[in-house]
């Protein structure tokens, strides 16, 4: 995934300058975890992407609607090959 490396390059060089994560690092972190570990359970996210459930939710239900990932199993989430 070429193109989230890039993203992950210019999302991390805006960090460097700012305390807080913008939505574009979180979404980073969240598909970065994905690609590395395959499908992972609420649980698993929540703690690689260092999000309170609440937030992860609301995140996770705007890339499902997105497409950038699924649901692979009743409590699991997927990258999609997009």
């Amino acid at each position: 995934m070429q193109n989230l490396t890039n993203i992950a390059l210019v999302v991390g060089a805006a960090m460097t300058r700012k305390k807080y994560r913008s939505q574009a690092g979180i979404i980073l972190d969240i598909l970065e975890a994905l690609e590395r570990n395959g499908p992972l359970n609420i649980t698993r996210l929540m703690y690689y992407a260092n999000l309170p459930y609440g937030r992860l939710r609301e995140t996770l239900s705007r890339l499902l609607e997105q497409g950038l990932i699924v649901e692979c199993d009743e409590s699991k989430y997927c990258l999609t090959q997009e």
